[in-house]
């Protein structure tokens, strides 16, 4: 491995550990807020009987991501970059993810009330992702990765 590779690896790590920190601290504290009741007077207020459900679900998907964005930039700190597919699939499913929850809220669906829940627990249960958004993580990540795994696949060739 080059000195760029090993530093473009290592900064993938570093950065994926960070994010998944700070996010995960971020949907933490919604989540204690809910536990909380911090919510009960909108959820009461504006009739919302799927908000905690939409809430959780939506909440442990990105614990999800957030867990194995960790592990990832564990991985790559280790210089394990078979972990390189994995990596790369969260980041598009982190890209697609928010549009799926929006089409899912925006069109009506046969249960009532579900899809303002949904519309409204969202925003507060994709929260950690925001700083990933800000700093378009999800797109030079993607491509840092792959720029990395051909560079090391290419030097393996030459040995």
């Amino acid at each position: 491995m080059s000195k760029l590779q090993i530093k473009s690896i290592r900064f993938l790590g570093i950065t994926s550990i960070a994010f998944g920190s700070c996010s995960f601290l971020i949907n933490f504290i919604f989540l204690l807020g809910c536990f909380l009741n911090f919510f009960e007077h909108m959820v009461q207020y504006n009739n919302l009987p799927y908000f905690y459900t939409s809430f959780y679900i939506i909440s442990s998907l990105n614990m999800f991501c957030y867990f194995t964005l960790i592990f990832c930039g564990i991985k790559f700190l280790r210089f394990e970059t078979r972990f390189i597919g994995l990596f790369v699939s969260l980041l598009i499913f982190e890209i697609s993810y928010p549009l799926i929850v929006f089409f899912a809220s925006s069109h009506g669906w046969s249960i009532r009330n579900l899809n303002v829940s949904l519309s409204v627990a969202a925003p507060f249960a994709m929260a950690g992702l925001i700083i990933q958004y800000i700093t378009l993580f999800p797109i030079w990540g993607i491509v840092l990765a792959i720029l990395s795994e051909r560079k090391t696949n290419q030097m393996q060739g030459q040995f």
